[in-house]
């Protein structure tokens, strides 16, 4: 198998760290890859870096900025269909190419056209359900058809899943495939103790849109402080509500308590140096958060909202703590009570550290990978 894919994404996120990932692990174990991705450099350019994978820029979709959801009606259009048959076509020659993977609702449902006739295996992730409006009206119906054919149509989160087939898609196409992490990360990660002598330190890890729900963690820091004045407030990421949320900090009368640090260069660190991570996600595309898993492989308990597919990776008091997503309340007295108790959050963390070592490692998800696209692997 040599496995062509096609990158199409306009913001470097969590689903593309995510392939970006993969791809690396299936390099490493001597799979032979070739990425197309869109000229914007920046993080894009990290797919130059990944060992034995060739690489080239093409732009693959049309500039409507942020209009969200129009970009899919480009497969629409009769010279996009041939565009792609033409790529894939140029990619069997050039590179051998047998198989192409997709994870993109648009190159799917290109693919699904074209690549079946050039001889290719087709291969899609799916990290969500759709749920713009444009999305849900004019795109789900063909992508419905187009995953019949398919050969294999991976689905984050067994929550996903479900959801799809609800909504039509074929089941015998689908197979459910985890969201993992670095075993780099891993294996320095920090022996967990209960320690009652670590700083009341709240993380938080994202980018700072608002279905993040980061406007919901600072309404709880008042709470919070009025408990345990001590207690900072760690946000790491940046985007684009962040004056908001700065905004909004200041209205709070907690500024002194909060620090907005932007990006930051290793999660590690950052997750190794907080006691509890706070992820208050409403998104409707988030489906198994990174940054999540990353905290419990470092052994830091985590307080998360019940959303899409988190209670597959967070067990609730076991390996963390759930709340109702916008219940300011519950989020404020989940934080209090693993402050309150350090031996609990410790033995939370060491948990959850055990859980995503034993079931959510990169080497894991790329065997999964591999199983399925070389042999179709779709459930029967």
């Amino acid at each position: 198998m040599k496995l062509l894919v096609l990158v199409n994404s306009t913001v470097w996120g969590g689903a593309e760290i995510f392939l970006w990932r993969l791809l690396r692990e299936l390099a490493t174990q001597g799979l032979p890859v070739v990425v197309v991705y869109p000229p914007r450099g920046g993080d894009f350019d990290r797919f130059r870096e990944l060992p034995q994978v060739a690489w080239q820029n093409e732009a693959l979709g049309l500039p409507v900025g942020r209009l969200r959801g129009m970009g899919s009606l480009a497969m629409m259009l009769a010279p996009r269909r041939g565009r792609m048959a033409s790529l894939l076509e140029r990619m069997k020659r050039e590179h051998h190419c047998d198989t192409v993977l997709s994870q993109d609702p648009r190159e799917q449902i290109l693919t699904a056209m074209a690549g079946p006739e050039l001889g290719y295996r087709v291969v899609w992730i799916i990290h969500q359900r759709l749920y713009y409006p444009l999305h849900r009206t004019l795109i789900d119906p063909k992508l419905r058809r187009a995953m019949q054919q398919t050969d294999l149509a991976f689905v984050i989160s067994e929550a996903t899943r479900r959801a799809l087939i609800l909504k039509g898609f074929p089941e015998n196409k689908m197979r459910p495939l985890r969201v993992g992490i670095e075993q780099p990360g891993i294996e320095p990660a920090r022996p967990v103790t209960q320690s009652t002598s670590r700083p009341k330190s709240i993380g938080v890890l994202t980018r700072l849109t608002y279905d993040k729900g980061v406007q919901d963690i600072l309404e709880a820091m008042p709470s919070v402080l009025l408990e345990f004045p001590e207690a900072k407030l760690w946000i790491a990421g940046d985007g684009p509500c962040r004056r908001k949320l700065e905004a909004l900090t200041r209205k709070l009368g907690i500024t002194p308590s909060v620090n907005f640090l932007g990006w930051v260069s290793s999660s590690w660190e950052f997750l190794s140096r907080i006691s509890v991570l706070v992820h208050a996600t409403f998104n409707p595309g988030e489906s198994m958060p990174t940054c999540l898993l990353e905290a419990s492989a470092a052994g830091t308990p985590v307080v998360a909202t019940r959303w899409n597919g988190i209670p597959e990776i967070v067990l609730d008091r076991e390996t963390g703590l759930l709340v109702a997503p916008h219940d300011v309340s519950a989020i404020a007295d989940a934080i209090k009570s693993l402050l309150r108790d350090p031996a609990w959050g410790a033995s939370l963390g060491k948990n959850g550290q055990e859980f995503v070592i034993e079931r959510f490692t990169m080497k894991a998800v790329a065997r999964t990978f591999l199983e399925g696209a070389a042999g179709g692997g779709a459930c029967r």
